[in-house]
């Protein structure tokens, strides 16, 4: 019916640790309905470590597009000494409802299965600190759509968009972006934002049914409120991606760069990840 289960670990050996585990449910008993349950978990150096959990049900609309409801619960706490406590780094809790719905078109390529994908979320929360409680409202959105020229030509384009409303603002609660699988050419996880969105787009040229080349060019925006910052990010570079006995196999080569500073070949990243399926 379509169950996954789905782990991710990324550490960079000093300053960022992460741990994803999601699994889902489809088509219980046989039904529309499914759930999906969510555990993650991050930790940057000393400064301050999260972790969120969340459940959700869905109701199947059609074989492409379902509904879904459910519920988040945050917990952050902050690792600094007394004297090094930061205004903007709290402990806190938050609890989240959410709402939202998933499209997904497939396509009879065994490198890109995927031509259509949507994905969007709204929830309502509240988080609580030890001094108050803010009402918080999140959006969070991914659209991709394949163009097919023909059997080897093809063009990759993907939003992807979230957004945070409150009074107040922690840096230990902010959306964090950067990398392979988001803003190429720049650090893992390494941006904080209140809001950010990410125009990735990639010319792939299928060399055969193993193997594609493709460009890389990512446009990018965020605020941080709490450093009252606005940047525009942009991205060049090249890729490769091959399927082999282990999984897919993606390396790719980005500069970034922020909008209104010069150009640096030191700025490049070298981005490398393998996906298994099974």
């Amino acid at each position: 019916y379509g169950e996954q289960f789905v782990l991710k670990y990324k550490a960079d050996g000093a300053d960022q640790e992460s741990l994803s585990l999601k699994t889902q449910l489809p088509y219980l008993f046989k039904t529309p309905l499914g759930i999906q349950a969510e555990l993650n978990i991050f930790r940057r150096d000393s400064t301050f470590s999260s972790a969120s959990q969340s459940l959700n049900v869905s109701y199947q609309i059609s074989p492409s597009s379902k509904a879904q409801i459910g519920i988040v619960a945050k917990t952050s706490n902050e690792l600094l000494s007394e004297n090094q406590n930061l205004e903007n780094l709290q402990d806190f809790s938050s609890s989240f409802l959410t709402t939202g719905v998933t499209f997904i078109k497939f396509q009879q390529n065994t490198l890109f299965p995927v031509k259509t994908f949507l994905n969007l979320d709204i929830g309502i929360g509240n988080r609580k600190t030890t001094s108050k409680n803010t009402k918080q409202i999140t959006i969070s959105s991914v659209i991709n759509h394949s163009v097919n020229f023909n059997q080897k030509n093809s063009i990759y384009l993907q939003n992807t968009t979230n957004v945070m409303t409150s009074d107040t603002y922690l840096t230990n609660e902010l959306f964090r972006f950067g990398g392979i699988n988001s803003m190429r050419g720049f650090l893992e996880n390494n941006i904080d934002a209140s809001m950010f969105s990410i125009l990735n787009t990639e010319y792939r040229y299928l060399v055969n049914q193993q193997t594609y080349l493709h460009s890389i060019i990512d446009l990018g925006y965020f605020e941080n409120e709490i450093l009252k910052q606005k940047e525009k990010l942009y991205s060049f570079g090249f890729g490769l991606g091959m399927t082999t006995k282990a999984g897919l196999l993606k390396f790719s080569i980005a500069n970034g760069n922020i909008d209104g500073q010069a150009f640096k070949f030191s700025n490049s990243k070298i981005h490398l990840s393998i996906a298994s399926q099974f």
